[in-house]
Order: C-alpha cells, then structure tokens, then sequence
C-alpha cells in the first residue's frame, strides 16, 4: 500500500499531519510518498482565497486558531506561530523536490520544524541551507539547484497533478492499493489520519453515492433558492401539481375593515451595536495569529512563470515517478 502525502510547508495543518504520517505508515507498513506542490496555485486553480482563514467570519477565525493549538497539544509537538504567516515556500518545495523521493522525509521533517516550531524564514538562502545541512544534505547545493528551470517546471507539474487527483488543499493523504490502483481514496486534512490508517489497513472506504452532476444540480439548485427566498425543489412541485390562480381582487376603501383600536404602532428598528457591526476586527486567539491583511503575492511573485502558459518540460524535468539525483554528506 501507499500514502501519498500532498502538502506546502505554507499549512500549519500540513505541518501537524507531516509529524504523524510516518508514524501511521510504520504502524501499517505502508510505503510514504512525499509529494510537495503550491498551495496558492492550486487555490488559484480551484476558486479558493489564497488565505483561507482570511476569509472566515470572526467565530470561524477563533475556532480554526484554537483548533491549530489544541491538535498540536494533543500531538504533544512544539507550535510557534510563523512571524512571516503567509509565508513564501517557493524556494523551500524546489529544494525538495531536488531530491529523489525515497530519501525527502528528513528534509521535510527539518524544513517544517524549522517554519512551525522555531520560526526561521526558510525563504531565506541562508537558513534552507543550514536547516538541509544539519538533516545531512548538501544545503547549499540543493539551494542552488532550486533556481535551475527544470525545479521551476517541477514544481508547476507537481502542483498540476495534485490538482488533477483531486485535492483541494493541504495536507491531503491518498491512499493507493495496487490491487485496485483505479480506486484511490483521498482523506484532506491531518484530523483524517485516523481514517488514513484505517485505509492503508485494507478498509474500502465509504462515500456518499450521489453522482457529480446530481450535486452540481443541488448546489444550483440551492443558490437559486438562495436569491429568491424559495425553495426550488418545492416550487417546481407546487407547478405541477396546482393549476394557475386568478390574481385577488383589489379591495375596494369602502370594503376595508378599520384598524383596531388598540393595536399598537410599529416600533423602529433598534441601532445595530457599533461593538458587534465594527468591521475589519477579529479575535485570533492564538498568540502570534496575524490580523486579516496579506497574501501569496510575495510568493507568487517569486514563483514567476506559475501564471504564464504551460511549459513543457524537457527530459531532464522531474518526473512524477523518475528519479533525480541529489547529493548528500559523506
């Protein structure tokens, strides 16, 4: 069995499910594949905010950052939230993906403990070839090889084929059984993991038997009740089943019945409380959780060529299954 283990180093959840993975296909001796991509040029790819919490209202903001902490207790593994969140990762993935697969774990291990646990700039040149040299990789070298357009054109193809398997985000586990290699099951999100296990174990998996075009048709559906104030579903029986009605009669002003006596006025509207309707604000909750402001644009920026066109690359390019050759100390 395989795992296949999709992340950035840019996802604070990516990072927790990075310290449990190993330990998962230990226990189930499965075989661990690592498979970095660019989370914001997937997110781009699919319709989602570069920075999803962001984008959260504030109850959701204060959960997620709480969520983060507690699921690092429970792990019992440091957490020190990144001075640099977002962070630029661009240069970091390159880096491992200069690397032959089976030998990338302890270089992600060291660059995500680095980023989430001791809060070093791993954009830095510097501080990836330290952080590689003391996993017992050539840092510096691997530095320089990240620059080379075929590790620019791996990266772009990496973050392609994580999109064409289905993910939408970081981390993402997809187990793959070579007796059934047509049937993959992917689980998104390290609170997954469970079920990961449970999957390189043998379990099939559940899944909600409702076909992709039946959803798209709910998910339409319930847009349009959405705009309207009307179930759709409901209206389109009510056509059926009930012939077209006369409009009502206007009321003449002599058949009107007086207003009672004793009902009592409309009141107005109160004022909304400026505390609850000032925006702009939110409670992270985690010491160190930036206010909403930000982006990938940095990344983005380094990254360059990931808006342009499709590059084809050339036979030294990374394949998703060839190896590369990296260099290591001793």
């Amino acid at each position: 069995m395989d795992c296949l283990f999709f992340f950035d180093f840019s996802s604070p959840f990516a990072y927790l499910g990075a310290t449990q993975v190993a330990g998962v296909t230990y226990r189930t001796g499965a075989r661990l594949l690592y498979r970095p991509f660019l989370l914001g040029g997937l997110f781009r790819e699919i319709g989602t905010p570069d920075v999803p919490f962001f984008n959260m209202p504030p109850p959701k903001q204060r959960h997620t950052s709480a969520d983060i902490g507690r699921w690092a207790d429970h792990w019992r593994v440091p957490l020190v939230f990144p001075s640099r969140f977002p962070m630029t990762t661009v240069k970091a993935l390159r880096v491992v993906l200069a690397v032959e697969e089976e030998h990338r774990g302890r270089l992600v291990d060291a660059i995500f403990h680095a980023a989430w646990a001791q809060d070093e700039d791993i954009a830095a040149d510097a501080t990836l070839a330290r952080v590689a040299s003391d996993a017992d990789y050539d840092g510096w070298w691997l530095v320089q090889e990240a620059r080379e357009p075929r590790l620019k054109g791996a990266l772009r193809g990496a973050t392609e084929r994580a999109g064409a398997m289905g993910v939408c985000g970081a981390p993402t586990f997809v187990v793959r059984d070579p007796l059934r290699p047509q049937q993959p099951l992917l689980f998104w999100g390290q609170d997954r993991l469970g079920m990961v296990e449970k999957a390189l174990g043998g379990w099939p998996g559940g899944a909600l038997d409702l076909p992709d075009e039946e959803m798209a048709r709910r998910v339409d559906a319930a847009r349009e009740e959405e705009l309207t104030g009307t179930h759709v579903f409901q209206r389109a029986a009510d056509d059926q089943a009930s012939p077209p009605r006369a409009p009502a009669p206007i009321a003449d002003e002599s058949t009107r019945l007086p207003a009672h006596p004793f009902a009592e006025a409309p009141t107005a509207a109160p004022e909304a409380d400026d505390a609850r309707t000032a925006g702009g604000q939110h409670d992270a909750g985690v010491a160190g959780w930036p206010d909403a402001s930000g982006g990938h644009a940095e990344e983005e920026a380094e990254a360059g060529d990931l808006d342009g066109p499709t590059v084809t690359r050339t036979p030294h390019g990374l394949d998703e299954d060839g190896p590369e050759t990296h260099r290591r100390r001793g």
